[in-house]
């Protein structure tokens, strides 16, 4: 799929940086490059030689990006080539914690296992296990099927799957950034340099699994909907809410329902795609769609059943270490949950390594929020102005309360709020007055 192109807004001058050396910067990088793949690939396993073959694939694509590195928006193409290296190290450091921290149990493997099975059927031109896998729920089975094409691509290694899965939540954030442009006033390029150096968005999607995926399809979801009323916004849209909705329907839910949002505020597009209320429609079909798929998996059939699986998912996920106990589903508790999801664990919480690097994050967090809160103030004030202020409003207070009421896991609390991290990193690039009243809406 082709990425939207970023830029920024402001060009930055030529600078004094000399071409002069970069060819021989090139020869040295590939000779080096040329005798340790030659090194480890005499030594490695199957499984490392098929990873160092995508290593070094993602190492000279962000070279050339270097290379492609302009006067212009030089910013822009340093923050893809370092972002394509880190998004590389954070799945090498995700497949070392899933191998060594936590003994390779975890839902890694297993997808893994299920799409190698898959992937060996579609070599062999069988795609029967990809249209019957096996799987408790009904997320878990699609999850499968997805690793099982991106296994057939990655080849044979568990590590190349972790990289394939970790470059697809770099297009979700490249497709957020491309989105934030339609906002008068955002800075792409400094938008996306969050995106792709937060330590929670290079580390958690980068892996086999539901993260990774979810990322991608908000990222083109998103996009397609900063773009309406376009005619080839809709098929990003749809398909990226449906993608998203066959892995995790409680998150494509409340993306839809934040997309409504700003749908309705927005009124003044011509056509008849462009009016709030076909959008409006089009949601709706979204949503009672979202409903049937999460009401045949889980099994609900009521709001009152559907407040007991929250319930009993919260209780399910209270267990370990890292629990923090289960609250129930009352307006009380709003505060508690919106809390826990946010700024949870606290320092004084951690009772490991990992649990103290996820609270020093909150810490970060936090201390972002104070610093940029002039700019989130703006964008708050402006909530109305924008469609993509408004759904990142929503979208960030109906994830925070889903999310806060139904999970009693601060570790499973962490890995998952990385999927908010996008929309509330969006309302800190706002900038005061930099939508006008009489500016135009998107």
């Amino acid at each position: 799929m082709r990425t939207p192109a970023l830029r920024d807004e402001a060009p930055l001058g030529r600078g004094a940086l000399s071409y002069a050396g970069i060819p021989l910067l090139v020869a040295v990088l590939a000779v080096a490059a040329a005798g340790s793949a030659y090194l480890l690939f005499t030594r490695g396993s199957d499984d490392f030689q098929i990873f160092l073959i995508w290593a070094l694939a993602i190492a000279a694509v962000a070279l050339a990006l270097v290379i492609r590195y302009q006067a212009t928006h030089r910013m822009l193409w340093l923050v893809l080539a370092s972002g394509l290296m880190v998004k590389l190290a954070g799945s090498m450091v995700r497949h070392w914690v899933y191998v060594e921290a936590y003994d390779r149990n975890g839902d890694a493997g297993v997808y893994y296992k299920k799409g190698l099975d898959i992937a060996r059927g579609l070599w062999n031109l069988d795609p029967t296990q990809l249209f019957a896998p096996s799987g408790a729920t009904f997320g878990t089975r699609f999850t499968s099927q997805v690793a099982g094409v991106v296994v057939s691509v990655s080849g044979p290694s568990m590590r190349a799957a972790f990289v394939v899965f970790a470059l697809l939540a770099f297009v979700g954030v490249l497709l957020f950034a491309a989105a934030s442009k339609r906002i008068p006033g955002v800075r792409s390029t400094p938008y996306l340099a969050w995106l792709v150096f937060w330590p929670s968005l290079f580390f958690w999607p980068s892996s086999v699994g539901k993260e990774a995926f979810v990322l991608f399809c908000l990222g083109l979801a998103v996009w397609g909907y900063a773009q309406l009323p376009r005619v080839a916004a809709w098929p990003a849209l749809a398909t990226g809410l449906l993608l998203a909705g066959l892995v995790r329907p409680h998150i494509a839910a409340v993306a839809i329902a934040a997309m409504a949002v700003g749908a309705i505020l927005r009124r003044d597009q011509a056509g008849l795609a462009g009016k709030w209320y076909f959008q409006l429609l089009f949601f709706a079909g979204a949503v009672a769609l979202t409903f049937y798929l999460s009401a045949g998996a889980l099994g609900i059939e009521s709001l009152e059943s559907a407040v007991e699986a929250v319930e009993q998912q919260a209780a399910y996920s209270d267990t370990g270490g890292a629990a923090a106990g289960a609250i129930s589903v009352t307006p009380l508790q709003i505060p508690n949950a919106f809390t826990r999801a946010l700024f949870r664990p606290f320092v004084w919480e951690a009772g490991s390594a990992f649990m103290m690097l996820s609270a020093l994050e909150v810490v970060a967090m936090v201390a972002a929020i104070i610093w940029r809160r002039k700019q989130l103030w703006a964008s708050l004030r402006n909530w109305r102005s924008h469609r993509l202020l408004a759904f990142s409003v929503v979208f960030v207070v109906l994830y925070a309360l889903l999310l806060g009421f139904s999970m009693g896991n601060l570790a499973i609390i962490a890995r998952q709020r990385t999927l908010l991290l996008p929309m509330l990193f969006l309302l800190l690039q706002g900038r005061e007055g930099n939508v006008p009243q009489t500016a135009r809406k998107a």
